[in-house]
């Protein structure tokens, strides 16, 4: 258990700690609005996919009885990625940012996410298999590759949608060279091949009975610390929602130890 806990520590350190860095990355050596319109888009982009993932982590890795395959969870996270989507459409042509960039790094960040989720549904699986050390692992390479990435285009003048598919290429490459080739190695009885990807979409409404309570909290939870956010914008505007959420995302570094020890999933960061 020791080598397990310690391994996801380490993970989610890293990975809190690259998700700050971008902050750190876009306000020292791009604009206030590229920070801004990061901040922005964040901050719509974590509760829509706290609510549109469920609780799919935790009803995936306390389903001992294998009620559902893997491939209907993954069905379950791309038809939730599908609605998170709708939702982030819904809100720009709202006019709820102010820019088209931000616009556009709010659909380049929701793709980034989207990516990392397929990530978290193989995660699940290995946690159901008490493997914690390959999530800790997986976490640890995303986020040491996705904030040299991210510098590297940003100092570059790459601009921060360029970075964001960068994130989203490092997010794309971890899942399928090592948590699919890990995942195959802890349930060798799976399908083999480009099988193990096609997700299943039959029987979601019984899998969604079963996670949306614990997304409904986990949204509320995060609705709740991005509520500020939506105040500074609406009163000032977003580049101080930029500097705003660069000064408090290191509070979420105090809840690294509490979520490593629950291994909780790391999409739900804000």
């Amino acid at each position: 258990m020791l080598r397990n806990v310690s391994w996801v520590l380490l993970g989610r350190i890293v990975y809190v700690l690259s998700q700050w860095c971008f902050l750190v990355v876009l306000s020292k050596y791009a604009s206030l609005d590229a920070l801004g319109s990061y901040a922005v888009a964040l901050s719509v982009i974590a509760p829509t996919f706290a609510l549109t993932n469920g609780g799919l982590r935790t009803a995936q890795a306390t389903d001992v009885k294998a009620q559902f395959c893997f491939s209907r969870y993954l069905g379950f996270r791309l038809t939730g990625n599908l609605a998170a989507v709708a939702v982030i459409l819904l809100v720009a042509a709202l006019g709820a940012f102010e820019t088209r960039s931000t616009a556009g790094a709010a659909i380049l960040l929701w793709v980034a996410r989207s990516v990392e989720g397929l990530s978290d549904v193989v995660h699940g699986q290995m946690q159901r298999a008490e493997r914690l050390e390959f999530i800790g692992q997986s976490l640890l390479l995303r986020g040491v590759f996705q904030i040299a990435g991210f510098f590297s285009v940003i100092v570059f003048g790459g601009g921060l949608e360029w970075a964001l598919v960068a994130n989203a290429t490092v997010a794309l490459v971890i899942w399928i060279l090592f948590d699919m080739a890990r995942l195959k190695r802890i349930y060798p009885d799976e399908p083999i091949g480009l099988a193990l990807y096609v997700p299943s979409l039959t029987g979601l409404g019984a899998l969604a009975v079963v996670v949306m309570p614990f997304g409904v909290q986990v949204f509320i939870n995060v609705l709740f610390q991005n509520i500020p956010r939506y105040f500074i914008q609406w009163q000032m505007d977003q580049a101080a929602v930029g500097i705003f959420t660069a000064v408090v995302y290191s509070v979420a570094a105090g809840a690294v130890v509490i979520n490593a020890l629950g291994a909780e999933c790391p999409a739900e960061t804000v």
